[in-house]
């Protein structure tokens, strides 16, 4: 079936039809077509019916994420998010609030956290969201989410429950975006070949960095740079971790590896996480 995601099959007692797990729903495949047996849950794959045809088992997969927090001076961590299930994609806002994805069954929902430890969810059950973002004013959120008709959008909404509006769409294979310290503008990565867009919430028109292969764009604290990882392949002299200024200046490469990055709250340092004997090292780049 074209365009139809599957992961494992099954014939069924008397090889009339099968079993399989088609755009993650649990359906019989038979000459009628594609009938959903169970409603859409996340990570199920390999759908195996019993030697006598009266039970079917499919196998689900969970990976917990957790967020930690690493002090660049002594290397103290500290956990922010752990020990739930279906939690990962996160960022940590202002005020001490945290948003991230979570896991549901039939899709997904990001939850904010506040101070208080209460969590709310914030997005619809019609949407598929990941990769959240709050506002420098933390009043705000912006995100990725995964639309049928128009590919992996960018959505901004605020957190007191109005509806999202869209800002850009076909943006696969996009990630985190990034607010502008004043939270007037959100610089994020998308297309073929992949670029880093700055969109405007006033309705400017979007803005494209002219750099091929750019992603995982980072605002510098006081908006006059913009950090950008280029992730290729290792044999590319422009993979690693760039910094390029808003006034158009050529991009300078300050890396070879591409990993995100985040900035000193002083905006004069790039810190990155890099692979290291089975582990990971924080490294840092004066800029």
């Amino acid at each position: 079936d074209e365009g139809r995601v599957f992961d494992g099959v099954s014939w069924a007692p008397g090889a009339r039809s099968l079993a399989a797990v088609v755009d993650q729903r649990l359906s019989r495949v038979s000459r009628r077509g594609v009938e959903p047996l169970l409603p859409r849950l996340e990570n199920l794959s390999q759908p195996a019916f019993s030697p006598d045809g009266s039970s079917l088992a499919v196998v689900q997969q969970w990976t917990r994420w957790d967020l930690v927090g690493v002090d660049p001076e002594d290397g103290a961590q500290r956990c922010v998010l752990c020990g739930e299930d279906g939690a990962g994609w996160g960022s940590v806002g202002p005020f001490g609030r945290l948003v991230y994805r979570r896991e549901v069954a039939g899709g997904a929902q990001i939850v904010l956290r506040t101070t208080d430890g209460g969590r709310r969810v914030v997005t619809d059950p019609s949407e598929r969201p990941t990769c959240p973002v709050l506002s420098p004013d933390g009043g705000r959120l912006a995100y990725l989410n995964v639309a049928e008709e128009r590919g992996l959008e960018l959505r901004v909404r605020t957190l007191d429950g109005s509806p999202p509006v869209v800002l850009a769409h076909d943006l696969e294979p996009s990630e985190f975006p990034s607010w502008s310290p004043t939270g007037d503008e959100i610089a994020f990565a998308g297309g073929a070949p992949l670029r880093v867009h700055i969109a405007s919430l006033s309705g400017e028109p979007v803005r494209t960095l002219p750099v091929e292969g750019a992603d995982y764009p980072l605002w510098h604290p006081t908006g006059d740079h913009l950090a950008f990882s280029i992730w290729t392949d290792d044999d590319d002299p422009n993979q690693g971790l760039w910094v390029v200024s808003g006034g158009g200046d050529a991009p300078i490469q300050v890396s070879s590896l591409p990993t995100r990055a985040a900035w000193s709250a002083d905006g004069g340092t790039l810190w990155q996480l890099r692979p290291a004997d089975g582990g990971v090292e924080l490294w840092a780049a004066p800029v």
